[in-house]
């Protein structure tokens, strides 16, 4: 049997007969290509809650007191919320003053504030009110003279082995910010040596120390000779010999030789200054001559004065006049006038201290 193939496009769905051939087809037309699923939006979710506000943290403040007084907190609580600002303000007990703060904060401004930020520990400093001393001021016994600068230096002062400076040209100084209680002052003099005493001071107090020390000074003895000679005329001559007898050197010692006559003994007739420069105590006598003194004159006998000048800040003045020799009390006041005149009228002579003044010899 002969079979035939039908091929051809059909769409639908029916009875197809061929020759020998029957049955049923089905033709489907071709398939399209099946689109996608499309997802489904999401849904929306809700908002979050609105968060609380966080509490402000909170710290503390501990205050320590070193020395008597207190502090005062404003604003005064058990806790303090972060940024909270605050005044701290120090009180001293009588007789004390707040001197600074220490621990998480510094300085000395009093009341202080600050701003909390974390917790805080604070120191409150307290000091006794300081006291004054004042070296008011520092006395040779013997001249009275102030002493402050004595043989190119000066005195210094120590107070509790501390070195607190040099007093001045007339012998002060002010010590300041001295705690109370007791206290070493030593005084060390150029010349004499250490000086030391015991103070004890109040709070607040000040307290004048008047000091009197005997210094060292040259003593000095002087010894005269003199002769006249007759070469073609009267001449005279004149030896003095100075010895130091104190417990320090002289300084630039000069004499001053005045010659004077038995008629008129007002006016010297003569004078001479001899250098003795700086004696030391205890040394060899010192001798210097005058030759050849031509004012002596024959008749009349002559009278010899001196007067010992000397630098040493400390050497006792005294212009008293004092007699070697036997005259008569009316004489001598007279000699004494003058030698004090002529000092008076001759300043140029008189560059040092007045020493002494002696009536030496007589002719």
């Amino acid at each position: 049997m002969k079979k035939t193939l039908i091929t051809g496009l059909v769409v639908g769905m029916g009875f197809v007969s061929v020759a020998g051939l029957t049955g049923c087809i089905v033709v489907q037309p071709p398939s399209a290509p099946i689109p996608e699923a499309t997802p489904a939006p999401p849904e929306k979710s809700a908002p979050p809650p609105e968060a609380l506000p966080t509490p402000p943290e909170e710290f503390t403040i501990t205050i320590t007191l070193d020395g008597p007084g207190e502090v005062l907190l404003t604003p005064l609580r058990e806790t303090y919320p972060e940024g909270t600002e605050v005044v701290l303000t120090a009180t001293p007990e009588p007789d004390y003053q707040f001197d600074h703060w220490g621990g998480d904060t510094s300085g000395s401004d009093n009341p202080i504030a600050f701003e909390m930020d974390s917790n805080k520990v604070v120191m409150a400093y307290f000091k006794p009110v300081p006291c004054e001393l004042i070296i008011d001021p520092l006395i040779d016994e013997e001249t009275g003279k102030p002493i402050g600068r004595v043989d190119g230096g000066y005195v210094r002062v120590i107070l509790d082995g501390l070195d607190r400076g040099y007093v001045t040209d007339y012998g002060e100084l002010l010590l300041s910010n001295i705690n109370p209680g007791m206290h070493e002052l030593m005084l060390v003099v150029p010349g004499y040596g250490e000086v030391t005493k015991l103070i004890e001071l109040e709070p607040g107090e000040t307290e004048e120390i008047e000091t009197v020390i005997d210094m060292p000074n040259p003593v000095f003895m002087v010894a005269i000779e003199a002769y006249s000679y007759w070469d073609f005329g009267e001449y005279g001559h004149i030896e003095v010999t100075l010895t130091n007898k104190g417990n320090v050197d002289s300084v630039d010692t000069s004499v001053l030789v005045l010659v004077y006559t038995e008629d008129d003994p007002t006016t010297p007739i003569a004078t001479k200054i001899m250098d003795f420069g700086n004696v030391a105590p205890g040394a060899l006598s010192t001798t210097k001559e005058w030759h050849r003194i031509e004012p002596f004159v024959w008749g009349p006998r002559e009278i010899i004065a001196v007067a010992v000048f000397d630098r040493w800040s400390f050497t006792p003045e005294n212009e008293k006049v004092i007699s070697q020799i036997a005259v008569p009390q009316s004489m001598m006041e007279k000699l004494a006038s003058s030698v004090s005149s002529y000092l008076e009228e001759h300043p140029e002579v008189v560059v040092n201290i007045v020493a002494k003044v002696i009536l030496a010899w007589i002719g």
